[in-house]
């Protein structure tokens, strides 16, 4: 009995082990599979994510640089070549890379890479006609809108094609081309305008004429996008370059209305930059007014860039302020390391060297201390100094600041000998040498005299970017 059970079992377990091990290894082999295959997948799509993260951050680094390295675009061109992915981020970096390169042959090569996408984004578009209109082919810009252009972003090439004539020096051609469209009743937007009246940038009559207009459509046609704002009175302003004192008056002019509530007329960190510009440029600059300026920035809350105090510490060296060395310095130091270059470094110097000779002995010393500090961070640098500005004006500074021929001529001596360590050596540094030290230096350091007709040594002007 027992027996006939235990063949009978074993009878039973024959015949279903076959679906138990079907049931348990076929699926967990199907389950092992799968999970190797995704995790194939996933390894493979992290490589691919890992290899498009570090092109992309390549090509980031080349867009910062394209329009002044002229490399940018044969690197560019090489990561093409050799990236396989369509990423768009890919794409619209390359774009950019060739858009915006000092190259020649970029705009042709971004058209190119443009003409292989089978899905166009509109900002691409834009990119490849930027591309063309820094090379001043119209044509191509023209012809680009005419493939391109849709109803969906007609507008935004539209954009473009004023630019173009507007960059060319056709001014006139843009401003027809607005009145078409404005005749045709398609929309002419706030960027139109815009475009239109940077092209007229050298004529402020006309730019003038053109922001009543816009008011005219903003109030009888009821155009809100026709209502100028601070960007396009920022192109006033920038016309306004040759003349301070109409720049001036209508940035008040806008603070005005902004404070009555206009708050799209308000003026923002260009405006302040163009008036700064304008002050510049005026024969007898006021290191008052800059500062005025500079305060009114602040106070409203407009961001006070590098570019307005690179501006305002130019304007303040050319200004006849008695403390201009201590007010230059000022605004440097309030300049991050960034905003900081040689020229910045070299146009405080100026506002030491020219201080004026009636300033107080006390203003002079602090000038003299300012232009001492200045001149070792340009001369102790480890970038190949290749002006002779800085040398110059630290002569001019120990002609005009040091009172004691003796320590003069110390400082003097140091001074010229950088600069014909540093290969710098022009006629300005002579002229200047000539004037801060006395005749026996000069036999020192010449075997003669400037005044003879000295000619300088190769190696000592070796550096020398321009002619001497």
């Amino acid at each position: 009995m027992i027996q006939s059970k235990y063949v009978s079992l074993v009878i039973f377990l024959g015949s279903i082990l076959p679906q138990i091990a079907s049931f348990l290894v076929v699926p967990r082999h199907g389950r092992d599979v799968n999970f190797v295959r995704h995790t194939f997948l996933a390894s493979s799509e992290t490589k691919e994510s890992q290899t498009d993260v570090k092109i992309v951050n390549q090509l980031k680094e080349l867009a910062r640089t394209t329009s002044r390295d002229s490399t940018a675009i044969l690197q560019a061109a090489q990561i093409q070549q050799q990236t396989k992915s369509s990423a768009p981020e890919i794409i619209h970096l390359l774009l950019e890379i060739y858009a915006y390169s000092c190259d020649s042959s970029a705009a042709q090569k971004a058209q190119d890479l443009l003409e292989t996408q089978s899905e166009l984004e509109v900002s691409s578009i834009a990119l490849v006609m930027e591309g063309w209109i820094r090379q001043e082919n119209i044509e191509q810009v023209v012809a680009l809108y005419e493939k391109y252009a849709t109803v969906d972003n007609e507008l935004i090439l539209f954009h473009k094609v004023l630019k173009a004539y507007g960059r060319a020096g056709q001014a006139a051609k843009a401003y027809g081309l607005l009145q078409e469209r404005v005749a045709q009743d398609k929309t002419v937007d706030q960027k139109a305008w815009i475009h239109v009246l940077r092209a007229h940038r050298s004529e402020p009559a006309i730019i003038e004429k053109m922001l009543g207009e816009m008011m005219t459509g903003f109030r009888r046609k009821e155009l809100e996008d026709w209502l100028p704002t601070i960007e396009a009175y920022n192109v006033l302003l920038w016309a306004y370059r040759d003349d301070a004192e109409e720049a001036e008056k209508l940035l008040y002019e806008l603070v005005a209305q902004s404070k009555e509530g206009n708050n799209i007329m308000k003026p923002n960190a260009e405006s302040f930059y163009h008036l700064l510009q304008a002050f510049g440029r005026h024969k007898k600059p006021s290191a008052f007014k800059v500062e005025n300026v500079l305060q009114l920035q602040k106070a409203l809350g407009v961001e006070c860039t590098p570019q307005c105090l690179q501006t305002a510490i130019y304007v303040i060296s050319k200004s006849r302020d008695h403390n201009k060395a201590q007010k230059a310095k000022k605004y440097l130091e309030q300049l991050a390391e960034e905003g900081v270059n040689s020229n910045v470094y070299s146009n405080v110097l100026a506002a030491c060297a020219y201080t004026s000779e009636t300033a107080k002995p006390e203003d002079k010393l602090a000038a003299f201390e300012i232009a001492f500090n200045i001149f070792k961070k340009l001369t102790e640098g480890s970038e190949v100094e290749t002006s002779s500005r800085p040398f110059v004006l630290m002569l001019r500074c120990c002609e005009k600041l040091m009172k004691n021929p003796e320590k003069r001529d110390v400082v003097v001596r140091s001074v010229f000998q950088k600069c014909c360590e540093a290969g710098v050596v022009s006629d300005q540094v002579l002229n200047a040498l000539s004037k801060a030290a006395s005749k026996s230096l000069q036999l020192q350091l010449l075997n003669g005299f400037v005044e003879d007709g000295f000619e300088v040594p190769s190696e000592w002007s070796r550096n020398l970017l321009n002619s001497r």
